[in-house]
């Protein structure tokens, strides 16, 4: 059987989804880093002119304390965000149903002879079609749906 691809809209979506909750996440992480990181600044420069004022009145002792109380405030400095990618509930069913798409064309490229044409990802304007099989029996459209669930049939 030969396979032709048409369009790979499936992965396409996949991707535009994994986008959007990225960026989401990042700026969310962003703005929570951002609001860390000004109250940290603002912390740091009250030490900083405690520190000075110590020194400026030659108080050494209370001099010194800022000074370390500076050098506290220094390690303690927020770190910018690490993200890690979560997939979501949209991702993981787009991914899903590109797992069962190929593994019909698998299945499919196992079962028929080289007269069988597999098209996959014909698009128009009305919609998507996940696979088109042509060969000698005619033409078969082909909805994949990769859903998990136990599937009972009576009789033929």
């Amino acid at each position: 059987m030969r396979t032709v691809l048409l369009s790979d809209h499936p992965a396409d979506l996949l991707e535009q989804a994994r986008n959007r909750a990225s960026t989401r996440q990042q700026q969310r992480a962003m703005a929570l880093y951002e609001s860390e990181f000004r109250r940290h600044r603002a912390e740091l420069r009250k030490a900083e002119e405690a520190r000075d004022q110590a020194r400026a009145r030659r108080h050494w002792r209370a001099w010194l304390r800022h000074v370390l109380a500076v050098w506290r405030a220094r390690r303690r400095a927020p770190s910018p965000p690490e993200l890690i990618a979560v997939p979501a509930e949209e991702e993981s069913r787009l991914a899903a149903g590109i797992a069962g798409e190929r593994q019909v064309a698998d299945e499919l490229g196992r079962a028929l002879g080289d007269d069988w044409v597999l098209m996959r990802g014909y698009r128009n304007r009305f919609g998507e079609i996940d696979h088109l099989l042509f060969g000698p029996g005619g033409l078969v459209a082909i909805e994949v749906k990769n859903i998990n669930g136990t599937v009972h049939c009576d009789g033929d």
